[in-house]
């Protein structure tokens, strides 16, 4: 499936459901409004949710920073960048570093 048609027939719809779920639960419960995401999750599933969201807050950063390590490399080597110092501290895998 092409990265089109599975954003305009899968992520967009769930996107837009959920949304319309918190929605709903905030009109049947405004006085939880700081806790919407977690409070809407029914009791049962509730940590296996919140385990889901912890990954996928981990995999969100992990690719932050691989994308700023990417960004900024690309630039020091166009001349757009100061130089910065960026130890290698592997010798089979070039991503990781360590930039004191």
């Amino acid at each position: 499936m092409c990265p089109a048609a599975a954003f305009s027939f899968l992520v967009y719809p769930a996107v837009i459901l959920t949304y319309g779920g918190q929605g709903v639960f905030l009109i049947k419960n405004p006085d939880k409004l700081s806790t919407t995401f977690y409070s809407s999750v029914p009791t049962p599933v509730f940590w296996p949710m919140f385990t889901i969201a912890t990954l996928a807050a981990i995999v969100a950063s992990q690719a932050l920073i691989s994308a700023s390590f990417s960004i900024i490399k690309q630039s020091m080597a166009l001349g757009c960048f100061p130089r910065v110092n960026m130890i290698h501290t592997s010798n089979k895998h070039e991503g990781q570093i360590y930039s004191p």
